[in-house]
């Protein structure tokens, strides 16, 4: 669901779809096939995780679903750092993620 509600951050080569805050940082990845060979794909989806744990304390408290291009599988270790530090930097500044909304309520008519 959070695919169809998360607000879009687009940085560099990573697109995060971010939903409403909560208690920590939850973050999942989408790493399609045109990125690589499973190998690749996997590969890539471990350097992310790894990056982004030694990041956490500058992740905004929500959940988030990171999908990389396939320009991300193609980049260097030292790129793909400064990529992520640059989608941190964009998800920090707050703007994209959504405050937790009310459940709707109805209404009943007279």
């Amino acid at each position: 669901m959070l695919h169809r509600t998360g607000s879009r951050v687009r940085s560099g080569p990573f697109l995060a779809i971010v939903g409403p805050r909560c208690a920590a940082p939850a973050v999942a990845f989408a790493i399609r096939t045109e990125v690589g060979s499973a190998v690749l794909r996997n590969r890539l989806r471990r350097r992310l995780r790894g990056l982004l744990e030694e990041r956490v304390e500058h992740l905004p408290s929500a959940a988030m679903i990171v999908r990389p291009s396939p320009l991300a599988g193609a980049l260097s270790y030292p790129r793909l750092a400064v990529a992520v530090d640059r989608l941190v930097a964009d998800l920090a500044s707050g703007s994209a993620i959504p405050q937790a909304s009310s459940p709707i309520r109805e209404v009943a008519s007279a």
